[in-house]
């Protein structure tokens, strides 16, 4: 693993920093032969770093977050040829409920009141909302300190409790698949037929680089977009392109979607 060659390409400090303890792990799961696991990474950072680390073949990194969409994800290291057991990935969901007769705290709210416990935002992953409670995943040791300290969010009292199991609980992703026909293939043309939206709205979104592919932002709206991509439209939500199906008799492409 050539640490140098992987930190030279990172222009940000932070992100630098991030990057190093990250290597650090691997470093230690080759050198041990155990897994080893990192804080939460923003998604971009996630898709940056395993873009990175794509021809490291002595090692398996898999990311995880608590559940199957999470965007803010750990990432766990182990040798090539290891299997990566999600059961080992030292993080856990604390439950936040409230008073049903208080109003619904938002995301900001809760994500609010459990850093003013002084906790850093890498400790913490996504926060999820269910009908008359909340979970935030945090590293383990974080979710214990959030479960026996956190009595209020906002005005609000709340309880609060760290969960063994959740996957029961999650809410269900709801999805839904179309398909249509574009001019091309662009960035711009895909977004429009997804939402819909006009092309120049489109553009608009991108140019406000509020669009990103797979976590990472774009900004030219000719970009081409492929089967597999994830796209996410910041106040809109994400389509990933399924299947290029081919032209139809009118020379337009037949693709299709499935928005989130």
């Amino acid at each position: 693993m050539d640490r140098f060659a992987i930190l030279e390409k990172v222009r940000q400090p932070e992100e630098r920093l991030l990057f190093a303890k990250a290597l650090d792990q691997a470093a230690f799961s080759l050198k041990r032969n155990r897994p080893a696991f990192t804080d939460f990474f923003r998604p971009e950072e996630a898709a940056r770093f395993l873009t990175a680390m794509q021809r490291q073949e002595d090692l398996c990194i898999r990311p995880w977050g608590g559940w199957d969409g999470a965007e803010r994800v750990m990432l766990g290291f182990c040798p090539a040829g290891q299997e990566m057991d999600l059961a080992w990935f030292p993080l856990a969901a604390v439950e936040i409920r409230w008073n049903k007769f208080s109003a619904a705290p938002g995301h900001r709210d809760i994500l609010g009141s459990v850093l003013g416990l002084g906790i850093d935002r890498s400790k913490t992953g996504d926060i999820l909302f269910l009908q008359d409670r909340a979970l935030i995943f945090a590293t383990a040791e974080m979710a214990a300190f959030i479960a026996s300290g956190l009595e209020r969010v906002g005005r609000a009292p709340v309880k609060c409790r760290q969960l063994s199991a959740w996957q029961d609980i999650l809410p269900e992703e709801k999805t839904q698949q179309i398909q249509k026909t574009v001019s091309s293939m662009r960035l711009d043309a895909v977004l429009g037929a997804a939402f819909p939206l006009s092309r120049s709205k489109a553009q608009e979104l991108i140019r406000a680089e509020k669009v990103s592919i797979q976590h990472q932002p774009v900004t030219k709206a000719e970009k081409i977009v492929q089967e597999g991509d994830l796209i996410s439209v910041r106040g809109y939500g994400r389509v990933k392109v399924l299947q290029d199906e081919g032209k139809t008799k009118k020379d337009r492409i037949r693709i299709t979607l499935l928005l989130y």
